[in-house]
């Protein structure tokens, strides 16, 4: 899983560096990145965050074009048909390159064989945050309401594949419940609906979550996993609260399979020279995401995270596709 190195030094990149053996590549028109999600999302907020950065770097525009609907499927498979010639990316993520084949019997493509993977650009971890109408102060409070009889408790997800449906089942599972599952076209939309009240429960990244939690519109009950996050230090872990629940999100930028080695060694110098920003990494670190260093964000590092979540989830979510 991605390192946590909030602390780590920064090394700027002046240029891009080919492989070797390959000419240095220079796009030829501005850099496209699909986002398979609605605007306002984590996989958003984190792909525009970099793109400014990416765009300096490579000396032409790079603009966010958000493709939703499937649970990031729709976008995906956009990409996929129009990706030619290197100047059209995707931001995926652990649901669209991990969970999606387990809940996803017609997926129609295969994250690990049709992508050429770019490098990673940050891990966050997940909050389970309630609405405002809710009484609930902790999980345990939280579970005896959806465990009371007549319980009409209503969990929001991005849809169908994406992570925070992942993390819902997760949930349920984990609290042996059965509330009513909601699916949108993107974080943006769930989150809307939580803050509005028309939801009761939502499971996604901190990166949205947290500006919700800062002006009250949401309250947080836990961290998912084993470490507390500095963007919200007073809420506790599932493992604190002990809840068996553990999933790492991620945001991966990739180009499609086949794009030149050059082009993928160019892509990835400017990813790494935004995360290499200090605003860049000042504004990521404040939403609570961890950035990953030169290791394990490499091109080789994605290619072997995306095998192993695709069969780590596939095992989870066996039981639980429907």
């Amino acid at each position: 899983m991605i390192a946590r190195i909030l602390g780590a030094a920064c090394a700027v990149i002046l240029f891009a560096i080919p492989a070797p053996g390959f000419a240095a590549w220079k796009p030829a028109q501005p850099i496209r990145i699909i986002v398979p999600f609605a605007a306002g999302g984590p996989t958003d907020t984190v792909a525009r965050i970099v793109a400014h950065e990416m765009a300096d770097m490579l000396e032409t525009p790079v603009y966010i074009d958000n493709i939703s609907g499937g649970g990031g499927k729709t976008g995906v498979l956009r990409f996929l048909e129009d990706a030619r010639d290197g100047h059209t990316l995707l931001m995926g993520h652990m649901g669209t390159h991990g969970a999606a084949p387990a809940l996803n019997a017609d997926l129609g493509y295969d994250p690990y064989k049709d992508f050429a993977p770019i490098g990673m650009a940050a891990g966050t971890p997940m909050v389970i945050a309630v609405a405002r109408h809710i009484p609930a102060r902790d999980l345990k409070q939280l579970g005896e309401l959806l465990r009371k009889p007549g319980s009409k408790f209503r969990i929001a997800h991005a849809g169908r594949g994406s992570v925070s449906h992942a993390a819902a089942l997760l949930f349920t599972s984990a609290l042996s419940i059965s509330p009513e599952l909601v699916g949108y076209s993107g974080t943006g939309p769930a989150l809307n609906d939580l803050v509005n009240g028309q939801v009761d429960v939502l499971i996604d990244q901190i990166v949205n979550i947290a500006p919700v939690v800062g002006t009250r519109k949401a309250r947080p009950l836990a961290i998912v996993g084993d470490w507390r996050s500095n963007a919200l230090p007073d809420v506790p872990t599932t493992r604190e609260l002990g809840v068996e629940m553990k999933m790492d999100a991620w945001n991966g930028l990739f180009a499609k399979n086949g794009t030149p080695e050059n082009q993928v060694a160019t892509l990835h110098t400017a990813l790494r020279y935004a995360l290499d920003s200090p605003s860049v990494r000042a504004r990521l670190i404040d939403l609570g995401a961890s950035l990953p260093d030169e290791a394990t964000g490499s091109p080789d590092a994605l290619a072997h995270l995306v095998r192993d979540e695709v069969a780590r989830w596939s095992a989870a979510l066996f039981e639980l596709r429907n």
